[in-house]
């Protein structure tokens, strides 16, 4: 961080939203695999709909909580993303288990 500034918060918050970001990225990779897959086997429609239930009913909100209702730092804003996507991969999960993909005529 220090490439690209000298103000040691801003270097501190940007290294703890590093180290959030690094406890998202298997929930990023769970969500895009079984997303591809069903998006593979013709279920656009069923990954579309997590994408919109994770962007606008988890990640927004809470986002729109944390930074105007309860006022907290940056690091709470990387924390609702890491939500965001843990919620998704679940999601993404169970919608692949559930196995109504394999009836989709492609």
């Amino acid at each position: 961080m220090s490439l690209f500034t000298s103000v040691s918060e801003v270097e501190d918050a940007a290294a703890a939203c590093i180290r959030i970001a690094a406890f998202e990225q298997p929930t990023i990779a769970i969500a895009m695999a079984f997303g591809g897959a069903l998006r593979g086997a013709g279920d656009t429609r069923g990954t579309f709909k997590v994408g919109l239930i994770g962007t606008w009913i988890v990640r927004l909100p809470l986002i729109f909580l944390i930074v105007f209702v309860f006022k907290k730092p940056i690091t709470y804003v990387w924390m609702a993303t890491a939500v965001q996507f843990a919620v998704e991969a679940l999601l993404m999960i169970r919608r692949f288990k559930k196995g109504g993909w394999k009836k989709i005529k492609v």
